[in-house]
């Protein structure tokens, strides 16, 4: 890959590591970090969901999850149900404040698509098929930098 396109993808990174530092207000009189609206983005996507099932669509562990939904709950922004046939299973959904944090997240990226669209035209087949492309190439490349992360955090933790 090009030196030029691994340097866009760095300041791409870097701008969006910005983002998640900064709470934006999505209509229900409280501000979320991207962290949090993602979450709620999901669960608003999948309806009632588990909290590993959520981890594996999210790609994070269940751990950071039930962290980010006790906040979440916290502020009356998703509901946890348990199962009738599981007591130990939880079902996750938002709340009606929840559902208006979603829509409006989703207004926000109907907005961010129409923009990028301005600015690029209309997109082939073959074009939509090559980003597609790429972008997977650049998460699979992340994935198994973080896999062999963990790998030799794991060695360096039994030689200890």
């Amino acid at each position: 890959m090009d030196d030029q396109i691994i340097a866009t993808c760095m300041r791409i990174t870097n701008k969006i590591i910005e983002l998640e530092k900064i709470p934006q207000e999505y209509r229900t009189g409280q501000a979320l970090y991207p962290s949090e609206i993602h979450t709620i983005q999901a669960i608003g996507d999948n309806g009632l969901i588990r909290v590993g099932d959520l981890a594996h669509t999210m790609g994070v562990t269940s751990g950071a999850v039930s962290q980010m939904v006790r906040k979440l709950s916290h502020k009356g922004l998703v509901e946890k149900k348990r199962s009738c046939e599981n007591e130990k299973e939880v079902f996750l959904s938002l709340s009606d404040h929840g559902r208006i944090a979603y829509n409006a997240h989703d207004e926000i990226h109907k907005d961010i698509a129409e923009r990028i669209q301005e600015k690029t035209g209309r997109l082939t087949e073959e074009e939509y098929a090559l980003i597609t492309r790429v972008f997977n190439a650049i998460e699979y490349t992340i994935i198994e930098m973080l896999d062999n992360k963990a790998h030799l955090i794991k060695k360096q933790t039994e030689v200890q």
